[in-house]
């Protein structure tokens, strides 16, 4: 039950009254019968609800008591009245009672009067309470809050929203939300339609437009955004809106910094998948260039020669490299002239052909000088190539030139021609060197090859010659030494005989036989120690050093004595052979001053040669001659040609023509080796004519007078 204070001027009816509220179960906290004793009690006894007469004697009624009560304490009042005039009820209806009773009452008008009272109070005081706890949080939230009635005043705005617009609370209640908050659009300028208006015109929850600007009452503008939404009663009626908003420049100034990152963020994710793609296909280009090298590898064994190595090579890369034409120009060994040895085309495209063109290196110092110092042109500037180059290429053209190097020299260059694609890189001109550096090793492998089949050919040839010289050189020492053997043994033989025929005192004919075969056998001594000896010298001689830089002793030479003389050396060996030999000698020819010992084993070792080879009944002619600043020497013999395949090789050491001469002579094949050797060491030479049944070997000297 409640606490009641009873304001009542009449004692009777203020008993009576008191009387009736402890009935209902009520604690009557006091009883006043004046307007300032009725404040007093209020004040002490904080009663729930005062009974208050209207009509009170002093200076205060009962209304003026009542009102300072609920405007101080805030207790609720019911007015008892029996008698009031128009202007006094009227005072008392503006102080908004809790209730009226009409003396006389009844005790139940009374218990339902309080009830009433009580309960409106509870809620207003709910109410109160619940917009207190409205108001302080919309005024302590961090966002822009404003709230407007059904017809668009303010009746509500935050601190928050009076910083954002610009507009005091005390001057924003009551004006139009139009006014107060006012929105344009950023990018056309053009004004906005208010949110809490288009939220109750709706009848929903709208949010605020993107690229939204708040102009403040200073004209100041700043990015807001946020929701607005319709206020409704408990019949779901529209009676207003709120506005909820925050300045979201932060959030623009770090959405336009996000939009340059992801901007940022994005070309750098385009600079990397390009990079990617130029990355796959280097990538691409090096298995490529891998499987090029791998088959030159292979394509060098197959015993392939150097053009067909190159040919190889600019065929392999024109195809991983996706070219339209590629070139190989080779120098010369003076570096003058770069000539282009092999091609290869795209079969798309169509291109004169560029083999066999030559390119004079020397009209084009800047772009060989590159080369030449091992570094790659990548789309070299085309005023400094070659015009032939030049020729070649058309306006979407690239062009990369490589040098190809065997060791520390640059011996050539290959061109790759491509449209339509990317400037040549760094990285690709590197694949195209390795892929070079591996054609320049197979090229020197071939060569390697080539030089090794040729010296296993000179190794055969030597062990040839050299088991023929064998064969040749132990028949010739074994046969004098046989016959020196055997002579020896014979003369022992007939010195023995002599012994005895002394001792026995035999006939004088049979002594003169002894002395006679005596005689005999120490010629056959003779001659095959000289046979012997001479084998020998000429082994020696033509194991002399052929390079001596010694001065070679001159000697003057009358040829029409000294000749005739050499001649006769022949005349038993032709005689016995049935030759004629003649001579011709120039009648002008000077005394001339060569070095008469070579000339000497020169002229003997031809004339021993022509005895050998020369069929009986033919003849041995020997000429001296000079042409321009030549001695000319030639000696022929008739009856007996040389083969021309075999021309070539009779000069060479051990070397014999493999059919029997007339007098089945065999030599060590050491006699025309000597003669050239002997020629060259004196800057003269040797060659032989053999033709129509006549060999003429001829020996051209370096003429001295």
């Amino acid at each position: 039950m409640a606490k009641i204070l009873i304001v009542e001027d009449e004692s009777v009816v203020a008993w009576h009254i008191q009387e009736s509220l402890e009935n209902l179960q009520h604690t009557v906290v006091g009883v006043a019968n004046s307007g300032a004793e009725a404040i007093e009690l209020a004040a002490e006894t904080k009663p729930e609800l005062v009974l208050m007469d209207v009509q009170l004697e002093g200076d205060m009624d009962g209304v003026g008591a009542a009102e300072k009560i609920y405007n101080s304490l805030s207790i609720p009042i019911v007015y008892l009245t029996a008698h009031a005039d128009e202007r006094t009820l009227q005072r008392a209806t503006t102080t908004d009672p809790f209730g009226y009773l009409v003396k006389p009452f009844q005790e139940k008008e009374l218990h339902t009067t309080i009830l009433v009272a009580l309960r409106r109070h509870q809620r207003e005081q709910n109410l109160k309470a619940t917009k207190q706890w409205l108001a302080t949080t919309l005024t302590s939230i961090g966002d822009g809050t404003i709230a407007t009635d059904v017809n668009g005043s303010i009746t509500f705005i935050n601190p928050v929203a009076e910083a954002l617009t610009g507009w005091q609370r005390q001057e924003a209640i009551g004006e139009d939300v139009n006014k107060v908050f006012t929105l344009v659009s950023e990018e056309t300028r053009q004004a906005i339609e208010n949110p809490g208006m288009r939220a109750m015109r709706l009848n929903a929850a709208v949010s605020l437009p993107e690229r939204c600007l708040l102009r403040a009452k200073n004209g100041i503008e700043r990015p807001v955004g946020d929701t607005a939404a319709p206020i409704k009663n408990d019949l779901g009626e529209v009676i207003g809106s709120i506005v909820i908003f925050k300045d979201i420049t932060p959030q623009t100034q770090e959405k336009a910094k996000l939009e340059q990152r992801n901007n940022i963020l994005e070309d750098y994710q385009l600079t990397l998948l390009a990079q990617l793609r130029e990355r796959t296909r280097q990538l691409e280009q090096a298995l490529a260039i891998t499987q090029v090298i791998k088959r030159i590898t292979d394509r060098a064994d197959e015993s392939l020669d150097r053009h067909q190595i190159l040919q190889l090579t600019i065929e392999e890369l024109g195809r991983a490299l996706e070219a339209d034409w590629c070139w190989v120009a080779m120098y010369d060994e003076e570096y003058a002239i770069a000539t282009i040895t092999c091609e290869y085309i795209s079969s798309d495209i169509e291109h004169l052909k560029a083999s066999d063109t030559k390119i004079n290196l020397q009209c084009y110092p800047y772009f060989y000088l590159h080369l030449f110092q091992k570094q790659c042109w990548l789309s070299p500037p085309r005023e400094i190539l070659p015009e032939a180059y030049q020729s070649f290429l058309t306006s979407t053209s690239q062009l990369l030139v490589c040098p190809i190097c065997n060791d520390d020299q640059v011996i050539g260059e290959v061109a790759i021609v491509t449209s339509g694609k990317l400037p040549w890189s760094q990285s690709q001109a590197e694949l195209v060197s390795q892929a070079l550096e591996q054609t320049s090793a197979a090229m020197r492998q071939t060569c390697l090859q080539q030089a090794a089949q040729a010296h296993m050919g000179e190794l055969e040839l030597l062990n040839n010659l050299k088991y023929d010289f064998i064969s040749s050189v132990s028949h010739e020492l074994r046969t004098p030494l046989a016959n020196m053997k055997m002579a020896i043994e014979m003369l022992s033989i007939i010195i023995r005989s002599i012994k005895i025929a002394d001792k026995s005192q035999e006939e004088l004919q049979n002594k003169n036989l002894l002395w006679s075969r005596l005689d005999q056998y120490l010629h056959i001594l003779q001659e095959e120690c000289q046979q012997e000896l001479t084998l020998v010298n000429d082994l020696l001689n033509f194991q002399s050093d052929e390079a001596s830089t010694e001065n070679l002793s001159l000697s003057l030479i009358n040829f029409q004595e000294w000749l005739p003389w050499i001649l006769n050396r022949f005349a038993v060996q032709t005689a016995q052979q049935r030759l004629t030999m003649t001579y011709e000698i120039l009648p002008q020819l000077p005394i001339v001053a060569p070095h008469l010992p070579s000339i000497e084993r020169i002229i003997t070792e031809l004339l021993n040669n022509a005895c050998k080879f020369t069929p009986p009944n033919q003849h041995i002619s020997v000429s001296v001659e000079i042409e321009a600043d030549q001695l000319i020497f030639k000696v022929s013999n008739t009856g007996i040609e040389i083969p021309f395949e075999e021309q070539e090789r009779i000069f060479d050491a051990f070397y014999r023509i493999p059919y029997p001469n007339p007098w089945n002579y065999s030599g060590t094949g050491l006699g025309l080796a000597l003669v050239k050797k002997l020629a060259r060491r004196l800057d003269g030479d040797v060659r032989v004519e053999s033709r129509n049944g006549k060999t003429t070997f001829i020996v051209s000297l370096p003429l001295v007078i």
